[in-house]
């Protein structure tokens, strides 16, 4: 395969065709490192790790009911008193430990 040089304002560009990109599984945008190796340029895509979830993905992504906190089935010990602002937790959910 060969392509062309071209300008593109102060800078220059190479032009790769789509069989290329849907082969190497690269789209417009990815980034791509460039090595030169034995007298050759070699291209590698930039390697990135996991996508992080917008807010309102995370948010979508609660179950219906809610989540479960790990604390609200472990078995009581000691004498406190746990005391919440009931818009975090009813009166009914208190409970006295110990």
């Amino acid at each position: 395969m060969t392509t062309k040089l071209r300008e593109w304002g102060n800078s220059y560009a190479l032009g790769l065709p789509k069989a290329a990109l849907g082969k190497l599984n690269l789209k417009p945008g990815d980034e791509l490192t460039l090595e030169i190796r034995n007298g050759a340029y070699v291209y590698k895509p930039v390697k990135k790790g996991p996508r992080i979830p917008t807010l309102d993905e995370m948010i979508a992504s609660i179950p219906e009911g809610g989540i479960k906190n790990e604390w609200e089935d472990v078995i009581d010990v000691g004498r406190e008193i746990v005391e919440w602002n009931e818009k975090i937790l009813p009166k009914k959910r208190r409970r006295r430990l110990g």
